[in-house]
């Protein structure tokens, strides 16, 4: 009976851990990035800046992947200025990014058309930054260097997939209805953005019938999820759209 009850104790203490050790995984990094904003607060105050700019504002963390191989990635801190706040003074609303070592690195304003950054995007090394904002379910992809100087803008959803320092990959929106019932009706395509080429390019162009979503990149191959019927009425009935994972080898630069 002892040895039962100890077995139980045990197994209880085990269970106590992992759960424990589960809850620290889960919520340990969202504690500790949110601890992070009084010392950005008190950076900005350092910087001369209005600490009451960031009164109501969400801050969040982007990844920044290294810039050469074998390097660990870093964090990067940013949050949206709320162009309402009296601080703000009518000004845009902006977005402010800080590393871990609480350097300013980077700074860009957003017109009130483009408004709501959702995600960053850094290139490795961080020289270059795609900004997806925008209100509704289809936001907007800008590319820009650190010094905000902007090069490239395209209507899509979803994430955007560095492949490199210069290229990355997305899903592209068109407006160009298939008939189906949503709130968003178009086509989307993946496209791979590559400077020493004219714009971007479809590595999987929407068609009447199939449709092309961004879902991961795996090593040397990019992973999409296509939505297809087998004809154009089709769309209108959920239940006639089918879908499949294809796996694309990633383009060749240039």
């Amino acid at each position: 009976m002892q040895g039962k009850w100890r077995m139980g104790m045990t197994l209880a203490l085990t269970v106590a851990l992992t759960v424990a050790l589960m809850l620290t995984l889960t919520f340990g990094s969202a504690a500790w990035a949110g601890n992070f904003s009084e010392y950005r607060l008190r950076a900005l105050k350092e910087d001369r800046g209005s600490t009451c700019l960031l009164e109501g504002v969400q801050l969040h963390v982007a990844n920044v992947p290294p810039e050469e191989e074998g390097w660990a990635p870093e964090n990067y801190f940013w949050f949206e200025t709320d162009p309402d706040n009296p601080c703000s003074r009518g000004e845009n609303p902006g977005i402010q990014v800080f590393s871990a070592n609480l350097e300013r690195v980077f700074s860009a304003y957003l017109t009130e058309e483009t408004r709501y950054c959702r995600n960053l995007y850094f290139n490795p090394g961080a020289s270059q930054v795609v900004m997806e904002v925008g209100t509704g379910i289809v936001g907007t992809y800008i590319l820009t260097d650190m010094a905000d100087v902007r090069s490239f803008a395209a209507p899509g959803i979803g994430p955007c997939i560095w492949l490199g320092p210069h290229r990355f990959v997305f899903t592209r929106f068109e407006d160009q209805p298939r008939g189906i019932a949503a709130e968003v009706d178009g086509r989307f395509s993946v496209e791979v953005y590559d400077p020493a080429g004219p714009d971007s390019f479809p590595i999987k162009k929407a068609t009447a019938l199939s449709n092309f979503i961004l879902k991961a990149v795996e090593g040397l191959v990019i992973v999409i999820e296509e939505e297809y019927v087998d004809a154009v009425e089709d769309w209108q009935d959920f239940g006639k759209i089918k879908t499949r994972e294809i796996r694309v080898p990633i383009p060749a630069a240039g």
